[in-house]
């Protein structure tokens, strides 16, 4: 590429990133610089072993090029958080291992820490609902805590239960009748996985479980909320498994990964033996620039 092209787009990435952070800096959201490296010993059920990249430090210490930003963010402030709101942002690359290749991706994200869990939800959601019609995105919810509940109901191998859950992200109904599964739960997920879409009472009354309505309420009451700008799809999922409540995800056409993915995490805090309320997002910027501003 000509440098004169390539200064262009230089300029237009930068004009497009200080567009996105101006939005999160305009709801106070403060920037902070996640670090690079991580610990080697991190728990395996929040980051998967295969995607992760590990290098060896200054000093001979084997570590993990962060593969995503918030566990990094978290782990610097847990020691001195006292309870205080904290609402921060963050750009950065990060690293994973895919195909045999090290892929980098750089991201924008924000987090929300210390705030009430329902009104912590409500204030990412509308920052990402917000970022989405600017983009002509399509936001989907789901709750975490409704995915772990069903988990439990079909009681699979480790191995079913890949299958089980890229079966239900994918909506393939002749997978989820080879799997043996029970009566209710089985026509609780078949219609899960209908492409004419489904009614969450029906649900709730077919799985007859309290923490899944729990969930299901929570879902119909920020759908609500949100009238129009979000859909509910159960099913929805993601590699990171620290999540424990409201999932969040941003599609735009022609694009088959999530723009934007995000949650709460207490489950990341209970790892790190924190009692701390936090909900966050990231938005692919890569992508973002190739399919939204292209």
């Amino acid at each position: 590429m000509p440098i004169k092209e390539w200064l262009k787009e230089e300029r237009e990435r930068l004009k497009e990133m200080e567009t996105i952070k101006n939005t999160l800096s305009q709801r106070d959201y403060q920037w902070v610089d996640p670090e690079y490296l991580m610990d080697d010993k991190v728990d395996e059920k929040y980051l998967r072993s295969e995607d992760l990249v590990k290098v060896l430090d200054s000093q001979g210490h084997l570590k993990i090029l962060r593969p995503e930003c918030t566990y990094n963010l978290i782990d610097a402030i847990k020691d001195d958080w006292s309870g205080q709101i904290l609402r921060l942002q963050y750009d950065g690359v990060i690293f994973e291992r895919k195909e045999g290749e090290i892929k980098t991706q750089r991201q924008i994200g924000a987090e929300l820490i210390g705030l009430e869990e329902e009104e912590g939800d409500l204030e990412i959601l509308e920052i990402i609902t917000d970022l989405s019609q600017a983009i002509s995105g399509m936001v989907v919810i789901s709750h975490s805590g409704f995915l772990r509940e069903l988990l439990d109901m079909v009681n699979l191998s480790p191995e079913d239960e890949v299958i089980f859950m890229d079966a239900l992200h994918h909506k393939n109904e002749a997978i989820i009748r080879s799997l043996d599964l029970k009566a209710p739960v089985l026509e609780a997920c078949l219609k899960m996985v209908d492409l004419q879409g489904y009614d969450l009472q029906e649900i709730s009354e077919l799985l007859n479980d309290d923490k899944i309505t729990q969930a299901l309420v929570r879902l119909k009451t920020i759908k609500a909320k949100f009238a129009g700008k979000v859909s509910i799809d159960l099913a929805l999922t993601t590699k990171f498994h620290y999540y424990s409540g409201i999932l969040c995800q941003v599609f735009v056409k022609d694009c088959n990964e999530p723009l934007i993915l995000g949650g709460r995490y207490q489950g990341l805090m209970a790892g790190m033996k924190k009692e701390m309320t936090a909900i966050g997002f990231a938005l692919d910027f890569e992508t973002y620039m190739r399919k939204v501003k292209r």
